[in-house]
């Protein structure tokens, strides 16, 4: 009679112990850059916030907002919590403005973070990748940025980053990678819009390629049953 409340409690615990940290976080002074402000849902539905980098399409990095942040250049660096699409601890997160919800994709069901970009009769997310800090990236650009960037005065959080683009279509609900090139894009695109005719006939005054995928979409769902 009592094992259920038992259970119970140990997945509470467990779930504190998962987000419970020490005081201070070692980061070397570089990897800081890649950090922003945003937040982590838990999958008790807690919202957890802090510092989130985002390395790669199933982990990311954070520091709750309690935390010291100690800053090395060289030495050891312990490693900092981290979290993964599959490891049941969250749902989603949210991270410079951006949200990232969990997502199989094609063509072996991996866990991923995705961010959805058009929501409707077909849903476009968008899988990020290869972060570049735009204030880093423009003082290659221009060398004169070199002594604010020194000695921290970032005028910006914003970041350069590709795209591999998944859309799902109602009432399937099956994922699909889109591809680059015109012709395979078009062999998998046109199937999916053949029942809003009203769009069909609008394409023929457009492109319909990938370069214009959410445009294309974001026309779709706000035709589709309109004649």
């Amino acid at each position: 009679m009592n094992r259920i409340p038992i259970v119970f409690c140990f997945l509470l615990l467990s779930n504190l112990v998962s987000f419970s940290q020490d005081s201070v976080v070692t980061v070397q002074k570089g990897q800081i850059l890649k950090y922003r402000k945003g937040y982590l849902v838990t999958v008790a539905n807690d919202t957890v916030r802090g510092l989130i980098y985002h390395e790669r399409a199933s982990m990311i990095f954070f520091i709750r907002e309690d935390q010291k942040v100690k800053l090395k250049i060289i030495g050891d660096f312990p490693t900092i919590p981290n979290f993964t699409a599959d490891d049941g601890k969250i749902k989603s997160f949210y991270r410079n403005g951006i949200s990232y919800t969990i997502q199989s994709i094609p063509p072996d069901d991996r866990q991923v973070f995705l961010t959805t970009l058009e929501d409707g009769r077909i849903t476009l997310y968008g899988h990020i990748y290869n972060y570049s800090d735009k204030g880093l990236s423009d003082q290659i650009v221009n060398p004169g940025m070199i002594s604010s960037m020194a000695t921290g005065d970032r005028k910006t959080d914003e970041e350069y980053y590709d795209i591999r683009y998944f859309i799902r279509k109602l009432p399937d609900g099956k994922l699909i990678d889109v591809p680059t090139g015109e012709k395979k894009f078009q062999n998998v695109f046109f199937p999916l819009i053949r029942d809003n005719p009203a769009f069909v006939k609008a394409l023929r005054d457009q492109p319909a390629d990938f370069y214009h995928l959410r445009d294309l979409i974001r026309q779709y769902n706000s035709t589709y049953g309109k004649q």
